[in-house]
């Protein structure tokens, strides 16, 4: 451990758990290497092997899970809650952000994002102020910087966003899109298909399923507008309306 100079209140377990702190009060730490390299912050809760071994000055955070958080260093994350296994693994500066689920989050360097499922936001790199729950919402959905990242989407639903370029997630710009249900807004999206659809509302299982750069559309119920890829201005309201339409702009039903 390291010289505690006056440090109070706080609780360590396992080997190398918070063995560079210092001065920092009312921490508790349990697990290998857990807030390893904590000095002078304060107010954490931290459980997992490895679980905010980066960290040295930050307050307020909890982070349980193996690997949780274990790259945050930076006092504007201050506050932030990640639980999960490998859940905000690579998250070094993030405001507001709340992780909850397995690899929930897991390269993502963005904040005010709330992600709460398996896999939910897990390749999001660059992607902001999202709010995904749901298995694997939006978990493609990332960008190549602040002015084009995938960013203002919500998310709800397994697999909701949840499709997309899975080799290059930085080509998935998708953003100021709602989405509300299994599948829905390019949860069917390929695999080798960029999602950037921009201004769309998809409510309804599998509605906008396949989507990739449609904008502005309104779809709602189960199947509406399931085959649109590039259409735009549609509005599609009941079961299966305008299901079969791939390109099409413009059309009411």
């Amino acid at each position: 451990q390291g010289a505690m100079n006056g440090s109070l209140n706080n609780v360590a377990m396992g080997y190398e758990a918070l063995k560079a702190m210092t001065e920092g009060d009312s921490n508790i730490a349990i697990g290998y290497q857990a807030a390893l390299s904590l000095t002078t912050g304060t107010s954490h809760t931290i459980i997992g092997v490895n679980a905010g071994d980066a960290m040295t000055t930050m307050t307020d955070t909890v982070l349980i899970g193996r690997n949780a958080g274990s790259s945050l260093n930076n006092t504007d994350a201050n506050g932030t809650t990640i639980v999960g296994r490998d859940a905000g693994e690579n998250l070094v500066s993030g405001i507001g952000v709340t992780l909850v689920g397995s690899r929930a989050g897991n390269l993502m360097t963005g904040g005010y994002n709330t992600a709460v499922g398996f896999h939910a936001l897990a390749t999001g790199t660059g992607a902001s102020n999202n709010t995904a729950v749901g298995y694997e919402a939006g978990r493609y959905l990332g960008g190549s910087g602040s002015a084009n990242a995938s960013s203002f989407n919500t998310i709800f639903g397994r697999k909701a966003m949840g499709g997309g370029n899975t080799s290059d997630a930085t080509l998935n710009t998708a953003h100021l899109n709602t989405a509300i249900g299994h599948g829905t807004l390019g949860g069917g999206t390929g695999t080798g298909t960029s999602l950037t659809a921009t201004g769309n509302t998809a409510i309804g299982y599998a509605s906008m399923n396949v989507v990739t750069s449609a904008a502005n559309n309104v779809s709602l119920g189960y199947g509406t507008l399931q085959t649109l890829t590039s259409g735009a201005r549609n509005i599609a309201i009941g079961n299966l309306t305008l299901d079969a339409i791939t390109t099409s702009n413009d059309n009411i039903a």
